[in-house]
């Protein structure tokens, strides 16, 4: 899935105009246009972030850099209960991702042996 067809999914799923899309993110109708039908590819990473928050998407998953469109409702999860966050997102995860997470918690749990 490209980027134009991932912002377009998100947009009608969060049902918006690509003009309402627009305005939001401070960007002409026919520049979403544009996005969604691939011929602007290379979208300012500015826009793009606007994009994603007004969508309720990560930014990496429009980009096509992670295969979940959990977006800041996911982030403020996480950092509230991440263990439970975990527990409810486990079986949408790939190995890498899981892999990843593992990655993260040996870091943190070094930084924090490193504090002492």
């Amino acid at each position: 899935m490209t980027i134009g067809e991932r912002i377009r999914e998100a947009r009608t799923a969060k049902g918006l105009t690509q003009e309402q899309l627009a305005e939001q993110v401070h960007v002409t109708k026919q520049a979403v246009y544009k996005y969604e039908t691939g011929i602007v590819t290379n979208i300012p990473l500015d826009k793009l972030e606007s994009i994603a928050a007004c969508l309720g998407v990560a930014p990496g998953y429009l980009a096509g850099w992670q295969g979940s469109p959990a977006g800041t409702e996911l982030d403020a999860l996480i950092q509230d209960e991440p263990i439970a966050a975990y527990q409810n997102l486990k079986d949408q995860l790939t190995q890498a991702d899981k892999e990843d997470i593992a990655r993260l918690i040996q870091l943190r749990a070094e930084l924090n042996r490193s504090k002492t």
